[in-house]
């Protein structure tokens, strides 16, 4: 029986799953142009994206799905984009992504600094779908739109100075925070109207708000106890006062999610400077 990654029996299941991200995809021999004449991705880079995950997978489909679009976006090694395209690229799109460990998104990328303590989330850089396009509006559609930079990923666009990397994250950073102070100051609001529930901020989901101080200070400072408990099933949505759902949903909530929209399985404490499990997550994330 075939290995989920022997080549033979995973690349026409890559193929079709390629090609609907990219309709005018095509087999060649070494793997599969994204467009007629433009960019491609190698039968050895797609096979080793999908991870450990059997390549008809929504797991894998969603690795590939990552790779396709950031293919598309940047180019590979012989990209015609020079280097000051492809960073004014970059730094329009940088944004951290909080994850749990395990997660689809969470390619095992050098963790960014600034997270909070707890083992719950861990802070990678991504970037976010359609900044660098003429219309593009710099929020994301979906959190799909928010994509995982993988490792090895900016050395092959030749860009190795590791002043690049630091000026992204920190460019990613001032981003997160803010968004995550907006979700902060609009609690108070949210509070008088009787929601209690945390959404997506400009191109920051909701995990990463949590992931950034502004808005751990205020939850856990919110009932006078130094910390609260928030369940945040999907990365675009979650809850802070857990009394007025059921207890079931939150697990449930995740269990129906596709692998990339997917959040915390269970609830977490959040205080000031943690966010911590209740019980390990990182074996149910993906």
């Amino acid at each position: 029986m075939p290995s989920a990654h022997d080549p033979r029996s995973s690349r026409d299941k890559i193929l079709r799953v390629v090609t609907e991200v990219a309709f005018s995809a095509a087999a060649t021999e070494h793997g599969i142009a994204i467009t007629p004449g433009g960019p491609s991705l190698t039968w050895t880079e797609m096979l080793a994206g999908c991870g450990s995950w059997p390549a008809d997978s929504a797991q894998a489909a969603r690795r590939l799905e990552t790779l396709v679009r950031l293919r598309r976006a940047f180019g590979g090694p012989a990209s015609q984009k020079s280097s000051r395209q492809l960073l004014a690229r970059l730094w329009t799109g940088a944004r951290l992504l909080a994850l749990p460990p395990g997660h689809v998104d969470d390619w095992g990328a050098r963790q960014a600094p600034g997270g909070p303590r707890g083992g719950a989330l861990v802070l990678r850089l991504g970037w976010l779908d359609g900044t660098g396009e003429p219309a593009g509006t710099g929020t994301a559609q979906t959190v799909t739109d928010l994509l995982p930079l993988p490792p090895g990923f900016l050395p092959g666009l030749g860009l190795t100075d590791p002043a690049i990397t630091r000026r992204l994250w920190h460019a990613a950073a001032r981003r997160a925070v803010r968004d995550s102070a907006a979700a902060a100051a609009g609690l108070t609001a949210a509070n008088r109207a009787g929601h209690r529930t945390l959404t997506p901020v400009a191109g920051t989901d909701v995990l990463t708000l949590l992931a950034m101080a502004p808005l751990r200070r205020v939850l856990a400072a919110g009932d006078g106890t130094g910390m609260r408990a928030v369940g945040v099933p999907q990365r675009s949505a979650g809850w802070y006062d857990l009394s007025l759902i059921d207890p079931d949903y939150v697990p449930l909530a995740f269990e129906l999610s596709a692998p990339a929209e997917r959040g915390l399985a269970v609830p977490v404490l959040v205080t000031r400077d943690e966010v911590v499990a209740s019980r390990s997550t990182s074996a149910s994330t993906s």
